[in-house]
C-alpha cells in the first residue's frame, strides 16, 4: 500500500470535470472512500481524515478507525469531488486547490499546491492510541525529521509506504506532523 502526496476517492456517481468557476456547489459531497485496503472518511471543512482503516492484506476486516477526533479551527476550506479526487480550497473560486487527496484501490496520493505567497497549510495526522500505536519508520534527519521514503506501520492492520516525488521542495516529513504529536514547552 502506498501513501504519497496526492488522494482521490470514489464510491456513488462520479462528478463531471469543469473549471472551478463553472462546477455546481453541492451542499456535501460524499466524502468517503472504501477499497478492499482501506476506508477513508474526509472531512467536510478541511484536508484531513475524519476516519481511516486498514487492511493491507486485503480482506476487508476494515472495522477499526485509526484516527483520533479532529480539533477544532478556524479557516475553513471548500471541497469538491471529481470522480475519486477531493480538491479543498482555501476560496470558492481559487482556480487551483490547495490540496487535492487522490484514493485508489491501493493508494493514497495527498498533493498540496502553493501559490504566490500563501504556504500550504499541514495535514496533521492524529492517531489513536486506544485502536492502534503507529510507528514511522524511516531516516532521521538531524533536525529530528523523517527523510523519505519512510513506512508508517499500524500493527495488526497494515503499513502505508510513505514517498514524495524527486524534486519536490520538502524530502522530508516531520514527526510531530505525522503522529499528531505535541509538546508543552
Amino acid at each position: 500500500m502506498k501513501l504519497a502526496g496526492a488522494v482521490a476517492a470514489s464510491g456513488g456517481q462520479p462528478l463531471q470535470a469543469r473549471k472551478v468557476s463553472q462546477a455546481v456547489q453541492t451542499a456535501s459531497p460524499n466524502l468517503d472512500y472504501r477499497s478492499k485496503f482501506f476506508k477513508v472518511q474526509l472531512a467536510p471543512d478541511r484536508p484531513n481524515f475524519i476516519s481511516l482503516s486498514v487492511d493491507s492484506l486485503g480482506t476487508n476486516k476494515l472495522d477499526v478507525n485509526v484516527m483520533l477526533p479532529l480539533p477544532e479551527i478556524g479557516a475553513r476550506y471548500h471541497v469538491s469531488r471529481q470522480g475519486d479526487v477531493f480538491e479543498y480550497r482555501v476560496r470558492a473560486e481559487d482556480e487551483k486547490a490547495a490540496w487535492s487527496l487522490a484514493f485508489s484501490e491501493n493508494a493514497i496520493v495527498l498533493r498540496s499546491v502553493t501559490s504566490g505567497n500563501r504556504p500550504g497549510e499541514p495535514i496533521v495526522l492524529g492517531f489513536d492510541p486506544a485502536n492502534t500505536h503507529p510507528t514511522l519508520l524511516g531516516m532521521v534527519t538531524d533536525e529530528g525529521d523523517i527523510r523519505l521514503p519512510a513506512l508508517l506501520h499500524f500493527p495488526a492492520h497494515g503499513t502505508f509506504r510513505i514517498t514524495a516525488r524527486p524534486g519536490t521542495r520538502s524530502p522530508a516529513m516531520t514527526l510531530p506532523a505525522i503522529m499528531g504529536i505535541t509538546s508543552s514547552a
